[in-house]
């Protein structure tokens, strides 16, 4: 993994505890241990986890509650939990499948075995990473094509706010024209014409910025 797995170690064995430190430690993975789980709770409010190793039997909570505890939370699904059980009954692993575990170690720790459950949880992990990247992508894109939909809708509306006056302007604009050519004194109407047909060409820029809105 580029960036150490953050992991959580949850026994209440200091000596299971130490040994799963130092062999996760040993592939430079962010270990915290704790005892129960009501610690580990408190433990994952403060900084999200992405793999847990678990025993099964613990005071108070059970291991698989808490697994089943922190899937049904937001972003628990992306969580990797492997249970750590000395059971081996085909209804015992079925029951911490059942949990939404990901995988289980029997007792005692074969280092072999937990490297290729790790090898595992770290593809799991990089997965689930890749897939919340392109959701936030596919978020943004759908975010900026509704700002762009919002836009186009903020336009047409302002350019038919404007669009009605200024044919009103210009619509009379004209007429005033002609009834300025229609006048006998040539003298006003020379004067008269220059800034009237200013006004109507610049009516009509107008009108054809707002047409293309």
């Amino acid at each position: 993994m580029a960036v150490p797995l953050r992991t959580l170690v949850v026994d209440d064995s200091s000596s299971m505890r130490a040994l799963l430190g130092e062999l996760l430690r040993e592939r430079d993975y962010q270990v915290t241990a704790v005892a129960t789980a009501e610690e580990a709770i408190r433990a994952h409010l403060e900084q999200e986890f992405q793999l847990m190793l678990v025993d099964w039997t613990l005071p108070g909570m059970s291991g698989l509650d808490l697994c089943r505890l922190v899937r049904s939370r937001p972003g628990g699904e992306d969580v990797v939990f492997l249970v750590i059980t000395g059971r081996s009954r085909p209804d015992d692993l079925n029951a911490v499948l059942d949990a939404g575990a990901s995988d289980y170690l029997s007792k005692p720790i074969d280092p072999e075995i937990l490297g290729t459950r790790l090898l595992i949880a770290e593809r799991t992990i990089e997965e689930a990473s890749r897939r919340g990247l392109e959701r936030d992508d596919m978020e943004s894109r759908l975010a900026f094509a509704d700002r762009m939909a919002s836009v186009g809708t903020l336009a047409a509306g302002v350019a038919h706010e404007l669009n009605n006056p200024l044919m009103y302007v210009l619509s009379n604009l004209r007429i005033t024209r002609e009834e300025i050519d229609s006048c006998d004194e040539a003298t006003w109407r020379e004067h008269a014409r220059q800034p009237l047909d200013e006004a109507i060409h610049a009516a009509g820029r107008r009108q054809i910025i707002v047409s293309d809105l």
